[in-house]
């Protein structure tokens, strides 16, 4: 758990997210919280997470440039 509450989502690993890419975006993994979360409670959460994570990435790295400039 405490992995999780430290994780540097602002450095991730271009390879694990190209990885996590194939599989949140492809419509067979059904990878939502709403569908995982109906199975398993835990497991929603943890995909709720992971999908959170992605995106803040996706965010910081297009808003790190204009912060810094």
């Amino acid at each position: 758990m405490q992995r999780l509450k430290t994780y540097d989502g602002e450095n991730i690993d271009t390879k694990l997210l190209d990885e996590v890419n194939k599989i949140i975006t492809n419509p067979t993994y059904n990878f939502n919280a709403k569908a995982i979360g109906g199975v398993s409670l835990p497991a929603g959460y943890m995909c709720a997470w992971a999908l959170n994570i992605v995106t803040f990435n996706k965010i910081f790295k297009e808003v790190k440039p204009l912060v810094e400039s």
